[in-house]
């Protein structure tokens, strides 16, 4: 007897529902039902395992909750429709609904989720569903177009879909882990290891050598990030990488010429790091300067300019 949360179990329900009305059967992985996340050596093993296990799936479903009663049928068919032309129904159906649309896709707080960045993007089909609904995540983009919500719409600005309208799997070709997290470093997580280790297979070269360890202090996490893409990254970097590992909050950070003319930047951390000897300079609450980086690291190259 275990627990799970409240939207697994609805669609747990859902999918017994479909078995009940003799739909074809079918088989899920679901991660919360097969990793013990209070094991870190099994945690580890499977995180690891991820990305080969989303790339290789048939299909990945997007469990967005259940459907109010009140949505009509017509509006799913209005977005799952290839045609070009709207019937006036249509058009009344899909903007008397944009409000649910608007609640249950593009505000959906599940594409706010770090580890769903994975699963969308590696995915060879990728299909939504909300209660007994079931849309392609193609046919809701072409859908959304179809209506005049492209990327660029006012409504979508600051959608956590958006991201998902605008990249696919092969847009991350060539790209190492600091552009890739430059892209999603504020995904919402209880570990903040894992707005790392969750984009380790969309890194296509620098960023594939970091072992999943959730017993490995942030800051070494940190320290390994730079290690692996040392080549690449820049002071701005440095920032958004300890802010993706909640080692400081998003905001300024003092940089000056110190005595010797040598670039200082100060950045205020918080983290549960307690190792002494290198880890001094780097203990909490104290000051960090891109020379205690390039001491911990060994010799870092710094970029001159952000990218």
């Amino acid at each position: 007897m275990f627990y799970v949360r409240q939207k697994l179990c609805d669609f747990l329900h859902v999918a017994w529902e479909d078995a009940s009305r003799g739909l074809p059967n079918e088989s899920y992985w679901i991660d919360a039902l097969t990793i013990d996340q209070f094991n870190i050596s099994e945690r580890n093993h499977q995180v690891t395992q991820m990305g080969q296990i989303f790339n290789q799936a048939i299909c990945v479903h997007m469990w967005l909750g259940t459907l109010p009663a009140a949505v009509p049928v017509g509006l799913f068919r209005a977005m799952r429709s290839g045609e070009k032309r709207i019937s006036l129904q249509e058009w009344k159906t899909f903007f008397d609904n944009k409000h649910v649309i608007s609640k249950l896709i593009f505000n959906n707080d599940y594409f706010n989720r770090t580890w769903m960045t994975q699963e969308v993007l590696l995915a060879r089909h990728a299909v939504i569903r909300l209660g007994n609904e079931l849309i392609t995540l193609e046919q809701t983009i072409a859908g959304l177009q179809r209506f005049g919500l492209d990327k660029h719409h006012l409504e979508l600005k600051h959608s956590p879909f958006l991201p998902f309208m605008e990249f696919r799997r092969e847009d991350f070709a060539g790209m190492n882990l600091i552009l890739v997290l430059k892209q999603f470093y504020g995904k919402k997580c209880e570990n903040p290891r894992d707005r790392i280790y969750s984009l380790l297979s969309l890194c296509s070269h620098q960023g594939r050598g970091i072992d999943v360890d959730y017993g490995t202090p942030v800051l070494e996490v940190a320290i390994n990030v730079l290690r692996e893409c040392h080549r690449s990254f820049c002071l701005c970097s440095i920032v958004m990488l300890l802010v993706a590992l909640g080692m400081r909050e998003k905001g300024a950070t003092d940089a000056y010429l110190d005595d010797a003319d040598k670039l200082v930047v100060e950045l205020d951390l918080c983290t549960e790091t307690k190792q002494p000897d290198a880890m001094t300079a780097l203990r909490r609450d104290s000051t960090v300067t891109v020379q205690d980086v390039r001491t911990l690291e060994g010799t870092i190259p710094m970029n001159k300019a952000c990218t």
